[in-house]
């Protein structure tokens, strides 16, 4: 039973080695072959552990040692509920999505080196989630963003990508560097790197209070960076650049989700401060509604469901400031499901539809694929919270959660993530409306002329992940948030607020519902012809202007590009005269 977690992390890394350095005697077939089994492999021993694991068994694992000249810490790797957990996630989605490439990227020559890049990618998000210290879980989180640029920039030959692929390794050093700042001072105030996974073994009151909400301050950094929230968000929806299979593995599994990953395991320092967390549940509200109002504002259908990713990730990190953290995770869980049918899903449809992602060119393709546009409706169906569905047990869980604090700030942030949960209910209906069952004449004739069918393969995958948007949350439900489980031991700090909640009064727990009906019938009303903003004497000045101003991101990328690029160029040209020519030229010229 030990090795059955190790042998799920070291699975991948067989297969991508082999396809690193024998594809080109393995061949397309064969390296496919073997990356995606290696996948597959992994993907079943991941769901017997996590299985096994839900009685609190925890299984430690060391290797041996690195850096015994600086400090004493093992390659030990830790198999417990959060790990388990992620285990089972990022190898669920990793697997499909390595399925669903083969037909996908069939055309594309470099195949081998996309699946050695996938296989890399899921190698290092493993490695992050199972190590014992913040050593493993540096090297992990700089293994991500490293594969996140390869990826992104997979076909390099096109400009954007190259472009897109720079700013997200660039927006996420800013999270590296204070991540990079919190291993040193941990170091300091503890002696140690190793990470708190048992919150008996936490001793952190009898140092200073004020340092480690300091070093709490710049773990939040970090995930800002990693999970795309506001202020560093800006890098998310440029990765749609890449394949869409990478956008499915980046928005649902690997990248997009170890910041929250982080929050989660270091919740034991996290509750040591009393200011820290408010700071988080802020940056998390402000993002969902943020990328709420602009999703609900795009046209090309990748965009929309990356915006979606953002408003959801503010969802979990804010409910990790509410210190539900087991909540943050179940939503994370469902979440990575229906958000990789939804990527994937768009990817069917872009790669039907000869490469067009505007939604406004779609309309009434559910006549050309019922299929597709049943799978992708329980997507959107699930991202909303339709009850029963995976997305309502943990989204409207975290809504009562909030409102259950019974405090001015809960009280707050419950509504911010009302109203963020109505610009998702409506730009979700928005992307299935618009795709599948608008009659609208704007549709293109080129759309539907050039129209092929969905490969067999690509079908089953989507309906995998179908299956699991509908049941996931139902099935798994009381291991994450249920009363008397010992899923998670005592790796969790476990929040009283899930009792209130639980008995809440019933017209509190439809508030969400109710909300949602009301706001699919005005987008029904809004959204029934996809160019009625394109008729502007209907609409009054400030609609005009709001609506510029939510189409433009909230002018983040201006601001960014004239207060920090701007100015760090203008800053590295003055110091390269100054510095490099004038004194380090001169000094050299004296020499000589």
């Amino acid at each position: 039973m030990l090795l059955n977690p190790l042998l799920s992390l070291i699975t991948p890394l067989v297969g991508v080695i082999i396809c690193m350095f024998f594809g080109q005697f393995f061949g397309r077939r064969g390296s496919i072959l073997i990356g995606t089994g290696a996948l597959i492999s992994a993907v079943i021993l991941a769901w017997n552990y996590f299985f096994n694991s839900m009685g609190g068994n925890q299984y430690f694992i060391n290797l041996f040692g690195w850096f015994p000249f600086f400090i004493n810490h093992n390659w030990s790797f830790v198999f417990e509920g959060v790990s388990s957990t992620m285990f089972v996630v990022v190898l669920t989605v990793s697997s499909l999505v390595h399925i669903y490439s083969i037909k996908y990227m069939e055309q594309d020559p470099h195949i081998i080196r996309f699946f050695t890049y996938l296989g890399l990618f899921t190698t290092f998000m493993l490695l992050l989630v199972s190590g014992t210290n913040l050593l493993i879980l540096f090297v992990g989180w700089e293994g991500v963003g490293l594969c996140s640029y390869l990826l992104i920039n997979f076909w390099y030959t096109r400009l954007q990508a190259n472009k897109a692929a720079l700013k997200a390794m660039i927006v996420n050093r800013v999270g590296d560097i204070s991540l990079i700042a919190a291993l040193g001072l941990s170091l300091f105030l503890i002696g140690d790197l190793n990470l708190p996974i048992s919150l008996t073994n936490v001793n952190l009151l009898s140092t200073d209070l004020v340092l480690v909400s300091l070093v709490g301050l710049l773990f939040l950094f970090a995930a800002v960076g990693k999970s795309a929230q506001i202020g560093l968000h800006t890098w998310l929806p440029d990765a749609m650049e890449g394949p869409t299979p990478v956008s499915a593995l980046i928005h649902a599994a690997t990248m997009v989700t170890a910041g929250v990953f982080l929050l989660i395991r270091i919740s034991s320092w996290l509750g040591q401060s009393t200011w820290v967390p408010m700071i988080v549940m802020a940056f998390g509200a402000i993002t969902a509604i943020f990328a709420g109002t602009v999703g609900i504002t795009q046209y090309d259908i990748k965009r929309v469901v990356a915006y979606s990713t953002c408003s959801q990730l503010g969802y979990m990190v804010l409910i990790c400031g509410g210190a539900a953290f087991s909540l943050g995770l179940f939503h994370l869980f469902n979440h990575a499901f229906f958000k990789a049918l939804l990527f994937l899903g768009s990817g069917s449809i872009i790669h039907a539809a000869s490469d067009e992602q505007d939604m406004r060119k779609y309309g009434l393709i559910g006549l050309l694929s019922p299929y597709l546009s049943i799978i992708f409706l329980v997507a959107s169906l699930a991202l909303m919270g339709l009850p029963f569905l995976s997305g309502y047990y943990s989204k409207d869980s975290i809504l009562e959660v909030l409102i259950a604090t019974y405090s001015d700030v809960g009280l707050w942030v419950y509504w911010i993530g009302l109203i963020a949960a109505a610009f998702t209910t409506a730009y979700s209906f928005k992307i299935a409306y618009w795709s599948f069952y608008s009659k609208t004449t704007y549709a293109f004739k080129e759309v539907f002329k050039n129209w092929h069918s969905i490969s067999t393969l690509e079908i089953y995958v989507l309906l995998t992940l179908g299956f699991l948007s509908l049941w996931s949350g139902y099935i798994f439900r009381d291991c994450f948030i249920g009363f008397g489980g010992n899923f998670f031991g005592n790796t969790l700090l476990y929040s009283t607020t899930f009792v209130e909640a639980e008995f809440l009064p019933i017209w509190m727990k439809l508030i969400p519902l109710i909300m949602m009906i009301i706001v699919l019938i005005l987008a029904y009303l809004a959204f029934k012809s996809p160019l009625l903003s394109l008729n502007l004497s209907q609409f009054s000045l400030t609609y005009l202007k709001s609506f510029s101003f939510l189409s433009h991101k909230w002018y983040f990328n201006l601001l960014q590009n004239f207060f920090v690029s701007k100015v760090l160029l203008n800053s590295g040209y003055q110091s390269f005269w100054i510095w490099d020519r004038w004194i380090l030229e001169q000094i050299r010229l004296k020499d000589l």
